[in-house]
């Protein structure tokens, strides 16, 4: 849906569920699900009545509150050069 949104959202108009869109942020069970509702929204807010109907329903707080969890990231890229330690001094 959001790729589809995303291209054609001028033709599509309002999304009129985006209430329920938050609450299921809200109440999202698993990270994917989260993040899949996240990608959508990012792809409703272009058109500006959405983004009025986003901000109505409280959709920045939901934001803020899991601006707060990014640091948690768990699913980034290892850098395998990285090390955590000096190596030992040798005489």
């Amino acid at each position: 849906m959001a790729i589809v949104y995303g291209a054609y959202y001028k033709t599509i108009g309002q999304f009129n569920d985006l209430s329920y869109i938050v609450k299921m942020l809200n109440t999202a069970g698993s990270r994917l699900e989260r993040d899949r509702l996240l990608v959508f929204l990012d792809k409703l807010l272009f058109l500006q009545d959405n983004a009025k109907d986003f901000i109505f329903a409280n959709g920045v707080r939901s934001i803020v509150d899991l601006l707060t969890l990014a640091h948690l990231h768990v699913d980034r890229a290892v850098t395998p050069l990285a090390v955590s330690r000096l190596p030992p001094f040798r005489e």
